[in-house]
């Protein structure tokens, strides 16, 4: 299913390239390398230097670089740079091959001028549902939310929903809730996006709420180890927005609405690589304009270089509100 929203990965990953080169000011230039690793799906890694000098902290692709996969410490492929549609930026991809759930990957990254780096992941088991249930209920008057115009309408629901378990000794999650949004427009009808929902969860102990409401948590997070069931509230608007638009030959109402007879989940599960680095970026992105707090550095987990090399497995359904 494809979302009419950017996804922010490449750009919170330039952001780690930038914001761990600032912690080092006076070390030189560094390898940058970011990338997740998906089940069956080829490699796409970004591979940049990192050039730090008095004043400008900037990156710039490493064409030219060697880059080598490597499953469970045997060599499997190199990958080729391929150009994209922004001037100077590109990926090494993987091409023909595939990652695999529960193997161990490595990459490794030489530049004749920079040295050698490498890095360390495993594929993660994707996590099942079971037992989703969302109920819409009544938003008390006590409660306070954020609306964005005063003609939106609040929604909000119940929900209980269970997850598999994968055998491993602790598991990383990152759970996401979308409703589909429709444009009326000229009192026609069209399929807009999806708008993110806010989740509130009662069962799980120092979860944290992370970019676009999503919940991020472990598998310790959770009152009873032998049942992974996650409940609370899910909240959004009904109503987006209202108003007109104005050119020389119309003068047209529209609005966005939610159809709120259904949800999306998206369950993105971590290996320890990515919820690090997803946990730290959440509190240098929470703390960014605070004066007071302690300089954030962002997890890496490159050797002798800066990034991320991180696995997940996702796992997305539509499920009907009730």
């Amino acid at each position: 299913m494809k979302y009419k929203f950017v996804f922010l990965s490449i750009l919170m990953l330039c952001l780690l390239a930038c914001e761990t080169a600032l912690e080092l000011n006076g070390l030189g230039d560094r390898i940058v390398v970011n990338a997740f690793v998906e089940e069956n799906k080829p490699l796409q890694v970004q591979v940049q230097r990192s050039i730090n000098s008095i004043g400008n902290v900037r990156s710039e692709d490493l064409k030219r670089a060697d880059v080598s996969i490597y499953e469970e410490g045997i060599f499997k492929t190199k990958l080729k740079y391929e150009t994209t549609t922004e001037p100077n930026y590109g990926f090494f991809n993987s091409g023909n091959f595939l990652s695999e759930v529960g193997k161990e990957y490595t990459i490794k990254v030489i530049d004749e001028s920079l040295g050698e780096v490498q890095a360390k992941t495993i594929v993660p088991k994707t996590a099942s549902l079971s037992n989703v249930s969302f109920k819409e209920v009544p938003w008390g008057i006590e409660e306070e939310f954020i609306e964005p115009d005063d003609l939106s309408t609040n929604f909000k629901m119940e929900f209980t929903l269970s997850l598999s378990e994968s055998g491993t000794e602790k598991d990383y999650y990152h759970l996401k809730m979308f409703i589909p949004v429709y444009e009326s427009f000229n009192q026609t009808t069209r399929f807009y996006g999806y708008s993110p929902v806010e989740i509130v969860p009662e069962n799980l102990s120092d979860s944290q709420l992370y970019m676009e409401n999503g919940l991020l948590f472990t598998s310790d997070n959770f009152e009873e180890a032998s049942e992974r069931k996650v409940k609370g509230i899910a909240k959004t608007f009904k109503k987006l927005k209202r108003g007109y638009v104005i050119t020389e030959f119309s003068n047209a109402h529209y609005n966005l609405s939610l159809d709120t007879s259904e949800i999306i989940i998206k369950l993105e599960t971590l290996s320890k690589e990515s919820y690090e680095y997803y946990k730290s970026y959440n509190f240098y992105i929470r703390n960014y304009d605070d004066a007071f707090t302690q300089p954030t550095l962002i997890y890496n987990n490159v050797e002798n270089g800066l990034g991320l090399f991180g696995g997940r497995s996702v796992m997305e359904a539509s499920y009907p509100i009730e």
